[in-house]
Formats: structure tokens, C-alpha cells, sequence
């Protein structure tokens, strides 16, 4: 068994040189779309390649401006206001220039657009300007899109048709690449990606061979050099003696953590220089006082290890699995003399495609996947509770049996006496002919019983009043009908047929069903109150109509954003610029955002999760500048999914975060943002954020560099005898108009003024 390969031998490659160097009136334009005619089909009779977004029906047909096929796209009724269809990603180049084209007729708009994805997933679209109208005749489409956000690593080239009753017919699509047009750009090569590694081997009374994969690499005056593609990557070293007192010594230049993973042996065997071999019986070398690791005289000594190198996070040989497994079993075992548990989750062949293994939590409990031990969970709400974290969420289900009751009371009880609040999140069913609200009341009471610290209800309104396939979320029934007919003041002759009211008063009923939805919540929110609790809904934040709808309904709000985007410079804006309007929209002044650490997605490919990150990896620093943006633009607090996943030392800086919002609460509960108060020398908005309360502000300085920065701040319209003090330091100034400030590396300095 090979020791674990470095981690931080996992890096990323920008670019593969673009093929070979030719004359620039040769260079011809590379072509990105895959079946952008939409001949190939598939067994439904979709083209390949291409899929609906929001809403549509897409369809090859004969009508064909070249070729045999066309695809045809019918429009219908989405809140989006366009219904949209697009290619499969491509692989796109930071700051390069592409053409995008595609023949079209019909009726109706249509916008051309890209779906751009980071390492980790979807980042954001770029809205591709002009937008065209549609004629009965072929015309041709064009747009050019250009990667400025060098997070963007693929792109989907998408097509958005406006209008309910559009209908189009699309051919010859490109997405493509010229050269000429983007002189010193190389284009990203879905080929493995290489590196070059450096060693650095020095030896003593004996002569030394370095082997990367089995072949031989010839050192020079002590260093060597040699090509890696990705994956795993066996390096080794054979040295003979040539002296009484042989020993050689070899590092990874750059690679310091794999100095200390050398094993050790005295004799070949064979296969030893390969990835394969089961090096599990060779002690760690040991190193003398010199660094040298040494061999007797006369004697051969073998060294080897095994490295791992990606490109990206989803390169080969990943030490990543699928979830769940079909089975987990554990036994003891021993290995350099310690006691340890080893588990086996077996998975079946087609379960470890490369599309399903991005990301495994591994649940060790025999008693069920989805269930923590008991000493596990008591370890994770002490962790999670140390770090800040103050509520957790949990469900409750009449049916549940025995061991859920069991687990979700432990859940409970570990958390309320560890001093955290429980959010009930309810689901409850309506046997017909019962009073709706007297089961409600209930239903909320008797899970009361079950969880009786619980202090909050919750509610997860993530409903579409129309659907993807134009149906919608509706109820007809008569009470409805006639609570629509009084809202919208309709006279008692007019027509409310079920298709009556979707062709001809279908803007009523829509307005009418946000109008209920807001009915609904307020309701929610007297029966929680007649228990003596407080309630919460969650909805996406683009929900505008429902939000306006809870206006004074609901006593908290609990909104999907920034969801799966990084709360960086790069959003901060859009945080910003959402939360002013939500306060306008709902009445309320704070709500309480989302990030995800990662993202589950079961439509394609069964259980999936990538990081939500630029480049696929967690950056447990960022989670504390992340949640500073999140608390300071919405005001409210932070929901973080799942304490489960947070990896690689998250708490550490999730409890710097709210060690921060614990100081300064009332600022960030009831504090006014205030940025123009504050200037600096190398930082400017949105880096530089403030909030202030009466007299009392605070400046936060965020740097997302890897340097430290040093700054000059200057604060503007002072009380006199106002004083500054930088958050965890033990100094204050008495001239807090200008003062130097030094933020360290991918952190935040906070400067509170009193």
C-alpha cells in the first residue's frame, strides 16, 4: 500500500501552448460546438449535446437550413420571461475573445448568452448583446463574448427565446476561436495536464538513480528534472554503496511536506518503482543528523513514495468516493505499531465514473448512512458551538419511526444543552375533509412535544406559481375560484373555467396567488405565535412577488443568497444592491442569507457534490471574510447547510467571524451602512465596508490577496474625542482621521470607532 500522495502537489494548470506556431494568415478560426447543426439525436429524439434550461420543448424537425435537421424551440410561460435552451460546457481561456453565431427563424426575441462556470460550477451568465427579432426567413444570429472573469474556466453557449407563444427554429450554431483575433492567448487543451518537478538528491559513499514512473532521470550537480502528467505519480531512488558509510538524501523542491514520507528497504523487488506495488511492509526512512538516509556498506538502498498531481480538483486518481456506499463494514488493524478502525465501502463499477465522484462525506455509524454516533455528534455540536454556530435546524415527520424519533431527540437534547436554538422546519399533510388550520395548529404543537427547546418555526416556500412545463402550482377549487373572483373584483357572470382563467385573466391569478401565498405565511405565523414561538420562511431570493407578498407577516426571513456564489469582491455589489431592495420589498430590515459549502445535485447523475468555490477547493480562510460580507450586507446572520461539511479547519475561521459579529452585534443588527465614511490609500469599495449606529462605527478592510497589505485609512465626518481601535489588538488611537492599518493576507481588519 502506497503512502497518501501530497496534497499539495495538487495544483492548477492555466494552459496547454496552443498547437504549434503558424503563418497568421493560416490561422482559421476552432470550432467549440459539438453537433451545432443537430443532426445526432438522441434516443428521444433531442439533439445531443443541447438541453432546456428553465422552460421550452426542444425538438429536431426536417426543416433544415443545412443538413437534414433543425431544432425547433417552443417558448412557453416562465417567470424568467424567456424560456431558454444551451449547449454542453466548453472549455473557455481566461481573457481571450470568442464568436458566437446560429441561424434562426420564427417568432418571437431572442438573446444569445453564455453560462460561465468557475472550477468549482456555475459562477454566473453574460447577458450578450443585441437582441434580435425574429422573421420567417433564416437569418443569421451573431455575438461576441469575451472571458474577462478569469475564474471562468467553461462556458455554455446559450440561447434565450422571448414571449409565451414564441416559437423558433435554429441551425448551424459556433462558438468558436480565432487566433488572429487574440495574438499571445492560448487555448485550454482537454488533454491531462503535465508539470514539470524538480528533485534536489545528494549522496554519500554511494551512487544514486532517481525513477519517476519506472524510468530512469538523470541527475546533474544534484538536481533532476522531469515531466509529470496527472494522476499518481511513483518516484523512487536506488542507490549503491560506494563507501563505508553510504546514505543519500532527496527532496521535491517546493514540496516540503514529502520529506518525511519516505520508505525504506535494502533490497529490490520487483515492480518496486511502479505506482502498483504494496510498499506497506517498508518502514519510514529516518533521516541522521545530516539529513542523509542511511544504508549499510555493501548494501543497496531503495527509496520510494508516491506523489498525486491535478490540474484542477477533478483530475484522476482523486482520493475522493462516491456517496453513499452500498455497505460500510469496520474492523481493527494496526499499522506502525497503533490501533486503528478500517473501513470498507464497497461501490459498484459504474458508481466511480468521474462525473459521480466529486466530493464524499463518510458517515461512520452502522446504524444508518445518513446518522451520526452519538460521540460523534456530541464532538461535532461542541466543535460547531465553540466556532459561533448558534441554531441548528430540524425536521419533524408523524411517520418517522423509531430510530429517526430516537436520533433527532438526541439531536435535541446535544444541542439545547450545548446552548444552541432549534429551528423546527415542519412538513405537515392535510387529510381532506379535516379543517386545514386546527391540523396545522396540531401538527406544530405535537412536534413541540418532540422537540420542546425549540424556539422557531420554519418553512421552506420554494414553489413555482408556473411551472417548467407551464402546468403551475394551482389550486381550482371553488374556494379558490372565489376568493380569485373577490380579489380581482370580477363580476359574478365571468368565466372561471380552469383554462379561463390561465388564457384570460392569467396575470390576475397570478397576482392572486402571491396575494395567498402572503395569507398563508401570515397564518403560519399565528398559530407558531399561539404557541409561543417566533416564525421563518425561506424562499429564493429572487422570489420578489413572494416577498412582497410576507410584508408583515412573518417575523423572520430567510433568503437563498448569496446561495452557491462566493460572498467575494467580486459579489459583494450584488449583495448589497439585493439587500436594499429586499428591505424596500418585504418591509423588514434584515434576513438571514445561505452559502453552501458544497452543492448536491441528483438530476443527472445520481447523489452528486462539487465545493462552491472559484476553483473547486474549500479555502477554509475565506469562510470568515465570506460570512463578514454575507452578516454585513443582509444584517440578519448566516445559514451554513450543514455543519457536516465543514473541511479543512472551516470552524477555526468560521469562529473568527463570529467572534467579530459577537463584538460588535448591535452594529451589524441595527447598524446603517455608512461606506463613504471611510477611504484608504490601496483598498476602495467593495473592500472597504462600513456600518455605523449613532455615533458609533465600523470599518471593515477586507484583503484577497495573498500579501499582506498596508494601508492608510482616513475616516471621515468625526465626533471630536472619537477613538479607534483595531479588533484584536491591544493599542488605540486618539486621531482616528488617518491612521495606518495593516490587513493581513486573504483575512479582514476591523477598525471599531467609538
Amino acid at each position: 500500500m502506497s503512502p497518501w500522495a501530497s496534497p499539495s502537489l495538487v495544483s492548477m494548470l492555466l494552459a496547454v501552448a496552443f498547437a504549434g506556431p503558424a503563418q497568421a494568415a493560416e490561422a482559421k478560426p476552432i470550432e467549440f460546438v459539438k453537433n451545432g447543426g443537430f443532426e445526432e439525436l438522441d434516443k428521444e429524439g433531442v439533439p445531443v449535446g443541447w438541453q432546456v434550461n428553465n422552460a421550452g420543448k426542444l425538438i429536431a424537425v426536417p426543416e433544415a437550413r443545412s443538413g437534414a435537421r433543425a431544432a425547433r424551440f417552443e417558448a412557453i410561460e416562465h417567470p424568467w420571461s424567456f424560456c431558454a435552451f444551451a449547449a454542453a460546457g466548453l472549455r473557455v481561456t481566461p481573457k481571450a475573445t470568442f464568436q458566437l453565431s446560429i441561424w434562426a427563424k420564427g417568432k418571437g426575441e431572442v438573446e444569445l448568452a453564455v453560462y460561465q462556470s468557475s472550477a468549482a460550477g456555475f459562477i454566473g451568465t453574460q447577458f450578450l448583446k443585441p437582441h434580435f427579432t425574429l422573421k420567417p426567413e433564416w437569418q443569421q444570429l451573431t455575438a461576441t463574448y469575451r472571458t474577462d472573469d478569469t475564474r471562468v474556466r467553461t462556458g455554455a453557449f446559450a440561447v434565450h427565446l422571448f414571449g409565451r407563444d414564441s416559437v423558433a427554429w435554429f441551425d448551424d450554431a459556433s462558438f468558436s476561436f480565432n487566433p488572429e483575433e487574440n495574438p499571445g492567448v492560448t487555448i485550454e487543451s482537454d488533454r491531462p495536464g503535465t508539470r514539470s518537478i524538480e528533485f534536489g538528491v545528494n549522496a554519500r559513499d554511494a551512487e544514486a538513480t532517481l525513477f519517476v514512473n519506472g524510468a530512469r532521470v538523470p541527475i546533474r550537480n544534484g538536481s533532476a528534472k522531469a515531466e509529470i502528467a496527472e494522476g499518481l505519480v511513483p518516484v523512487a531512488i536506488l542507490a549503491k554503496a560506494t563507501g563505508p558509510a553510504p546514505g543519500v538524501s532527496v527532496r521535491i523542491v517546493g514540496q516540503p511536506e514529502t520529506d518525511g514520507r519516505w520508505r525504506v528497504s535494502a533490497a529490490e523487488r520487483p515492480g518496486w518503482t511502479a505506482t502498483e506495488f504494496d510498499d506497506s511492509a517498508w518502514p519510514a526512512a529516518t533521516p541522521d543528523a545530516d539529513g542523509m538516509i542511511r544504508g549499510n556498506a555493501g548494501a543497496l538502498l531503495c527509496l520510494r513514495q508516491v506523489v498525486l498531481w491535478n490540474r484542477d480538483h477533478y483530475g484522476p486518481d482523486r482520493c475522493i468516493l462516491n456517496n453513499p456506499a452500498r455497505r460500510l463494514t469496520a474492523e481493527p488493524t494496526r499499522r506502525d505499531g497503533l490501533k486503528y478502525t478500517r473501513y470498507r465501502m464497497p461501490f459498484a463499477p459504474d458508481e466511480v465514473t468521474p462525473e459521480q465522484t466529486q466530493y464524499s462525506l463518510i458517515p461512520v455509524n452502522p446504524v444508518s448512512y445518513s446518522t451520526l454516533s452519538k460521540e460523534h455528534l456530541e464532538e461535532r455540536i461542541r466543535q460547531d458551538v465553540a466556532a459561533g454556530c448558534n441554531a441548528y435546524t430540524l425536521s419533524f415527520m408523524p411517520g418517522w419511526g423509531e430510530m429517526w424519533r430516537t436520533y433527532t431527540r438526541l439531536f435535541h437534547d446535544t444541542a439545547a444543552a450545548a446552548g444552541a436554538r432549534v429551528v423546527l422546519w415542519m412538513n405537515y399533510i392535510c387529510d381532506e375533509g379535516k379543517e386545514f388550520w386546527e391540523i396545522v395548529r396540531k401538527e406544530y404543537a405535537r412536534a413541540l412535544e418532540h422537540y420542546p427547546k425549540a424556539t422557531l418555526f420554519f418553512s421552506d416556500w420554494e414553489f413555482h406559481n408556473v411551472t417548467k412545463d407551464g402546468g403551475g402550482v394551482h389550486c381550482f377549487c371553488p374556494r379558490c375560484k372565489a376568493a380569485f373572483r373577490q380579489f380581482a373584483k370580477l363580476p359574478a357572470a365571468t368565466d372561471l373555467a380552469d383554462d379561463a382563467i390561465m388564457t384570460q385573466h392569467r396575470k390576475e391569478w397570478l397576482a392572486f396567488r402571491e396575494w395567498q401565498d402572503g395569507e398563508i405565511q401570515a397564518r403560519i405565523t399565528q398559530v407558531a405565535h399561539s404557541l409561543g414561538r417566533q416564525y421563518m420562511t425561506y424562499s429564493w431570493s429572487s422570489n420578489d412577488g413572494f416577498w412582497e407578498a410576507c410584508r408583515g407577516k412573518i417575523d423572520v426571513a430567510f433568503v437563498g443568497m448569496p446561495g452557491n456564489s462566493v460572498a467575494d469582491q467580486n459579489f459583494q455589489a450584488a449583495l448589497d444592491r439585493y439587500a436594499a431592495d429586499f428591505r424596500k420589498r418585504s418591509g423588514l430590515g434584515r434576513a438571514i442569507g445561505q452559502r453552501f459549502v458544497f452543492f448536491s445535485d441528483t438530476a443527472r447523475h445520481g447523489w452528486k457534490a462539487t465545493v462552491l468555490s472559484d476553483d473547486g477547493f474549500v479555502h477554509p480562510p475565506s469562510w470568515k471574510t465570506q460570512v463578514l460580507r454575507v452578516v454585513a450586507a443582509l444584517q440578519g446572520g448566516i445559514d451554513l447547510q450543514s455543519s457536516n461539511e465543514f473541511a479543512g479547519g472551516m470552524r477555526y475561521y468560521l469562529g473568527e467571524a463570529t467572534r467579530i459579529l459577537s463584538e460588535f452585534e448591535p452594529l451589524f443588527l441595527n447598524g446603517e451602512r455608512a461606506d463613504a465614511l471611510a477611504a484608504c490609500d490601496h483598498l476602495s469599495y467593495p473592500d472597504v465596508l462600513v456600518l455605523r449606529l449613532g455615533s458609533e462605527r465600523l470599518v471593515l478592510l477586507f484583503n484577497e490577496t495573498d500579501a499582506a497589505q498596508s494601508v492608510v485609512l482616513r475616516n471621515r465626518d468625526l465626533a471630536p474625542g472619537e477613538t479607534a481601535t483595531v479588533f484584536g489588538a491591544s493599542s488605540r488611537t486618539d486621531s482616528p482621521a488617518e491612521m495606518s492599518v495593516t490587513v493581513p493576507a486573504n483575512d479582514v481588519a476591523v477598525v471599531h470607532i467609538k
